[in-house]
């Protein structure tokens, strides 16, 4: 694996970045983010040190598969760099929905992104009914409060 980024990159100016991991038989991909450090603690007591990201490959168990599989099929390309967390967030979320990742399949039905949700509130194939269990439904939960849609 080989992020686009020259040998002698300095990550310290930034909190992270949205990558792009592609497969070139298919077309698949996968679209996240990636902090280039890793805090433990919290306060006066935090310890920040550089993060797993120059071998980094994805949190998704299947593109994770996918790659063990083949590992010589995959593009890694780094979108954006984000100077902050809220920045990271926010482009990979914008990457995410102009990609469409929920939404595009291929001509036999399999989704062309991997990514399963985007920001833990919008998930791939499920309706707003399936999201809520019968207790729930008994209540009358407000329909502003579901995140969850299909298409």
């Amino acid at each position: 694996m080989n992020w686009n980024v020259p040998p002698d990159f300095d990550p310290s100016p930034y909190e992270g970045f949205v990558y792009s991991i592609t497969s070139k038989s298919t077309g698949r991909f996968y679209i996240g983010k990636k902090s280039f450090w890793a805090r433990r603690g919290k306060g006066k007591k935090q310890v920040v040190k550089h993060s797993n990201w120059k071998t980094y490959k994805s949190s998704c168990k299947e593109l994770k598969e996918a790659i063990a599989a083949d590992p010589t099929d995959w593009e890694y390309e780094i979108l954006h760099y984000a100077r902050d967390k809220r920045s990271l967030t926010y482009l990979e979320v914008k990457e995410q929905m102009i990609h469409e990742v929920l939404e595009r399949t291929l001509p036999d039905g399999t989704r062309l992104a991997y990514n399963g949700n985007i920001a833990g509130k919008f998930y791939s194939g499920r309706t707003s009914s399936d999201s809520i269990d019968s207790k729930t439904k008994a209540r009358s939960f407000p329909a502003k409060y579901l995140y969850r849609f299909s298409f």
